[in-house]
This record gives structure tokens, C-alpha cells and sequence, in this order.
């Protein structure tokens, strides 16, 4: 049925998907990958990081292609990046990636012991350009998962920073919140 098959993510299959993959390539071979060694954070969810890193024994004659140029981030954070997965175990090579951007802002390492005392730093610091005259639209935090963002909204309202979360919902618009937190009020307020 499927003469082309393309998977992206690819370092986060499991064994289930991978017997699947090869199943649907194995007459024509038309396989297309992407992924990155490097970026594997589904181990808990049963991703094989072994898939991506024996692609090339497992798919003999498979051509691969290494993409280096980084668009989104400048050279600093790449530096800073690669010294963090330089130490990753499992590893085909190390890569050099290259950033189209400028050097940057230096990186500002904080060791801290909570995601609240994260939230707080962080939005201190928004707290800190505001003052300063930077305009919210250039302000943005980045987060891997959207489990985490409710610490953030928590302390960005209680400062009464107005935030939008892109790509997602807010943590109390959503439908379970809702109904979650209206039964507390029912509870706390029968006549609610």
C-alpha cells in the first residue's frame, strides 16, 4: 500500500514501531529517516536509542546525510549545547554544527534546587527587562513539555506579567482544570 514511508523522530521508536517500519519497507526499501542520536528523551516510553544508531547496519547501503547548519541558534548556544551531549554514551560521532546566526549572548547557567524557584528566577529576570524598557512581544520562554508550564503561569500571574502560551493551551483553560477547579469551589462553596 505504502511505496514511501518517512519517519522523523526517529531516535524515539521503540522495538513495536521499528518491527513495524521494517515490515512495511521490506519489498521496496523506499525508507526515509530523521532524527538525532543526540535528542533521544523517550527511553521512559520505550524508545531504543540502538534503532538510530545501527540505521546503517540494519539498512545496508542506506545513504546518510548529516545536517550541521543550525538556523534557529547562534554559535554560543550551540558551543554550549554540544559541551552538554559531548558526554552522552551512546553516540555515533560527535557532530560540529554550525550556526548561521551571530555569537550571541553569553549563556547564564543557574543550579537550582525546584522548577518554583526556576519559575521565580526566571520570571525575575523578565521582571528585570521589563523595568528596563524591553517590550514583552521580545520576551519568551522556552519549555521541552507542556507539563511544565503551569509553574511559570502560576508565577508569571502572580506578578501580573501577561504571558500567551504559544502552540498549546493555557494550564487553567483547560477543559480539565475547569472542571477540577469548579468542583473545589463547590466544595469550599456549596452555594457556588
Amino acid at each position: 500500500r505504502w511505496r514511501y514511508v518517512l519517519v522523523d523522530e526517529f531516535q524515539d521508536t521503540n522495538k513495536l514501531q521499528f518491527a513495524i517500519l521494517k515490515r512495511l519497507v521490506a519489498a521496496h526499501g523506499n525508507l526515509f529517516v530523521v532524527g538525532d542520536e543526540d535528542q533521544s528523551i523517550y527511553r521512559f516510553r520505550g524508545a531504543v536509542l540502538h534503532n538510530i544508531l545501527n540505521f546503517d547496519q540494519i539498512f545496508p547501503g542506506a545513504q546518510i546525510i548529516k545536517l550541521r547548519h543550525n538556523y534557529r541558534s547562534t554559535q554560543t548556544i550551540l558551543k554550549g549545547a554540544q559541551s552538554v551531549v559531548n558526554h552522552n554514551t551512546f553516540r555515533k560521532s560527535v557532530k560540529e554544527m554550525l550556526a548561521l546566526q551571530e555569537v550571541g549572548e553569553p549563556i547564564t547557567l543557574m543550579a537550582l534546587i525546584s522548577d518554583i524557584e526556576e519559575a521565580r528566577e526566571v520570571v525575575g529576570q523578565i521582571g528585570q527587562w521589563m523595568l528596563s524598557g524591553m517590550d514583552l512581544k521580545d520576551i519568551a520562554i522556552f519549555y521541552r513539555t507542556h507539563s511544565i508550564s503551569r509553574v511559570f503561569e502560576d508565577t508569571l500571574r502572580k506578578f501580573n506579567i501577561p504571558y500567551r502560551v504559544f502552540g498549546g493551551m493555557r494550564f487553567y483553560d483547560r477543559a480539565e482544570i475547569k472542571d477540577v477547579l469548579a468542583y473545589l469551589r463547590v466544595m469550599v462553596n456549596p452555594a457556588d
